[in-house]
């Protein structure tokens, strides 16, 4: 009897639920595409290796795997825009440092330093100017002729500045 009522009651809920509508199976691949981050540095940190701080600077959150920084021989450095500004390649965030290493060096360590000597890499751990976070990237059809028209254009206020 039991099982006769879960029965019923599993056809019912069933029979209530309109499923005509099959936008529930669309996905929306927008949220799937990474932010596009431009940046700007007190120094010329461009093949310098990216590692993220814990918001203190106290403790280092993530760093890479020094096989993570190539791929088929190409680097991951980050793209060369108009007036010094940088389009970032690697998830770069305002708590990023840049080491006293390059991506060249780093991809060929043999083995990750310690916590302690990635502190002593540290180069400064304040090297922004400005950084700005520009929407996602499929909004884009040429990203880096679109950002530096921007940049050219002066209009870098209309992206989201976050430092």
């Amino acid at each position: 009897m039991k099982l006769a009522i879960s029965i019923i009651m599993a056809i019912s809920i069933c029979a209530c639920c309109n499923y005509k509508d099959e936008s529930y199976l669309r996905i929306d691949y927008s949220s799937a595409s990474p932010n596009v981050i431009v940046y700007n540095t007190k120094a010329d940190y461009f093949d310098k290796v990216p590692i993220t701080l814990s918001e203190d600077k106290k403790s280092i959150l993530s760093y890479p795997d020094p096989k993570d920084l190539i791929v088929d021989g190409v680097y991951f450095l980050p793209t060369k825009l108009e007036k010094g500004y940088l389009l970032d390649n690697r998830g770069i965030s305002i708590n990023t440092v840049f080491l006293n290493i390059t991506y060249k060096e780093y991809s060929e360590l043999k083995e990750l330093p310690s916590i302690d000597e990635f502190h002593k890499l540290i180069l400064d751990n304040n090297p922004f100017i400005e950084i700005y976070q520009c929407g996602k990237s499929y909004s884009y059809k040429n990203i880096v002729e679109e950002h530096n028209h921007i940049i050219l254009s002066n209009n870098v206020k209309k992206w989201n500045r976050l430092l």
